[in-house]
């Protein structure tokens, strides 16, 4: 499946089949939110769980700097209840 294809499968699944779309100006706007959403706010395994906005902003290393924080201080918090 090339790109594009998936893509397409993409937005018909996670987008266009969710709601019935009445008027150009609706899917206008449900398709606005779908893309911001997508490059915003959901993670991508592509890019290892960080959203793509983040990635292209170079935000990457922070976030996995905070992620290896937070995983370290659960592991402590394990230890020390053991």
């Amino acid at each position: 499946m090339s790109k594009i294809e998936r893509r397409h499968c993409t937005l018909k699944q996670e987008c266009i089949r969710l709601g019935v779309l009445l008027s150009p100006d609706g899917c206008r706007r449900v398709m606005t939110d779908f893309v911001n959403h997508y490059n915003t706010v959901r993670l991508s395994s592509a890019t290892i769980y960080v959203a793509p906005a983040d990635k292209l902003q170079g935000r990457d290393q922070q976030i996995f700097t905070e992620r290896d924080a937070k995983l370290e201080a659960a592991r402590e918090a394990r230890r020390q209840k053991r």
